[in-house]
């Protein structure tokens, strides 16, 4: 079942994150990639406050690399636009949603 893979994700990738911060490898681009990662398999498991939180600090990481201007970050954006729109914050995940368009050009 899908939840129960999901599950297992988000346990791997706690696993590796414990990983990166043990051997000094964050903040780095992949630390990022993997922070964003777990946020997205919170969400799935509706887990949107975990998710969310979990967006930010890859928002600041991405911030601290310089790497605003890319793909992931837009990504990154958009994913945070529908955790606001998830939890009802409909005027919040507009003004991510633009910054994700931003992004993207």
């Amino acid at each position: 079942n899908m939840e129960g893979r999901t599950s297992e994700a988000c346990e791997l990738y706690a696993a590796a994150k414990l990983a990166y911060e043990t051997s000094g490898a964050a903040p780095t681009d992949e630390y990022a990639g993997l922070l964003q990662k777990m946020g997205i398999g919170h969400a799935a498991q509706g887990r949107h406050a975990e998710a969310m939180e979990l967006y930010e600090k890859t928002k600041a990481a991405y911030e601290v690399l310089g790497m605003t201007a890319t793909p992931h970050y837009a990504a990154l954006l958009h994913n945070m636009a529908i955790g606001h729109a998830s939890q009802g914050r409909d005027d919040e995940a507009l003004e991510v949603y633009a910054a994700a368009r931003a992004a993207y050009e």
